[in-house]
């Protein structure tokens, strides 16, 4: 063997205890450098997630984030993004319904890279635990804003109008109508469509929706308004060849007109017309006679009053 290989074991074998200690203590002081000069970060609402068992679902979480605050090499801590951070909570062993209080460990923290966890605010959770249901519930659409000015909404109306909801079994049962988000009718002048998605109740980490979303249609129409135009004189309508004199009372008539709210602001009341049917009719008798109105393009007639009159044929 080469004298160099044999300084080499001298230096290895020599004093083997010491080296030993030597290097547990290097390896020591590296710990409590890093320690010492590592970063720690509190990260706030972390969500809170549990899981339990095939058939029930969470019906109440006393919390539903924690702050976790962590430790570690400052190129590490920092390269942690908080929405890859989360408390998971196991309880699938746990196979009935009831209330569980569970204390949140550093173990129960999903973190990525070699970070280390040091504490949870709060620590303990309680739990309430059900029965899952899953159960058809009407869409309920929640419009918001005002139309254009002379425009109003028809109807807002889902599709599918009705979607399957599952959780915990006194919540599901308890709804009526699953809402969607807010839809903005602002300003419209046109009927529109628009996917939208809907807003879970409850814990929302606990109750699933099926469709998770729902096209409204929002109907929008010119605004409809009430016009009374009064004192509408009622004409007749003769055959040609009839030649007679008609009497007619009472020989005027208000005429309720209803429409678009900008048309009937415009409306000159003359061009609304009343008139009664006297064809085939015989002079000298009496009849009662009901009275018909005409009014312009995009307008109809709403009422007459009175809607009858009398009507008397008499010979030239």
């Amino acid at each position: 063997m080469s004298r160099g290989w044999s300084r080499i074991l001298q230096l290895v074998t020599v004093n083997r205890g010491l080296k030993a200690l030597s290097l547990l203590l290097a390896l020591v002081c590296w710990y409590l450098i890093r320690e010492t000069i590592s970063f720690e970060i509190a990260i706030p609402d972390v969500p809170v997630r549990v899981r339990v068992a095939e058939g029930l679902a969470v019906r109440e979480k006393s919390v539903q984030s924690v702050e976790v605050v962590i430790r570690g090499a400052q190129s590490d801590v920092m390269q942690i993004r908080p929405d890859t951070v989360a408390v998971i909570v196991d309880l699938k062993r746990s196979h009935r319904p009831g209330e569980y209080e569970v204390k949140l460990r550093p173990h129960m923290v999903r973190v990525p890279g070699s970070v280390r966890v040091v504490s949870l605010d709060p620590q303990r959770l309680r739990i309430a635990i059900e029965e899952k249901v899953t159960l058809e519930v009407p869409v309920e659409v929640d419009l918001t804003g005002s139309p254009a000015l002379g425009f109003v909404v028809r109807q807002a109306s889902a599709d599918p109008a009705r979607v399957k909801v599952t959780g915990p079994a006194s919540l599901v049962k308890a709804l009526d109508t699953v809402r969607t988000q807010p839809v903005d009718a602002s300003g419209a002048s046109a009927s529109f469509r628009t996917a939208v998605k809907l807003v879970r109740p409850g814990v929302s980490d606990t109750v699933d929706i099926e469709p998770s979303q729902v096209t409204v249609a929002v109907a929008i129409a010119p605004a409809t308004a009430h016009r009374r135009v009064e004192g509408v004189p009622v004409r007749v309508v003769l055959a040609p060849e009839v030649a007679s004199s008609v009497r007619i009372r009472p020989p005027r008539v208000d005429i309720d007109v209803q429409g678009d709210a900008r048309l009937l602001e415009a409306l000159d009341a003359d061009n609304v017309l009343a008139f009664v049917d006297c064809s085939g009719l015989k002079p000298g008798t009496r009849y009662e006679l009901a009275v018909r109105g005409i009014v312009p393009r995009g307008m109809f007639v709403a009422g007459i009053s009175p809607p009858t009159v009398e009507v008397k044929l008499s010979v030239r």
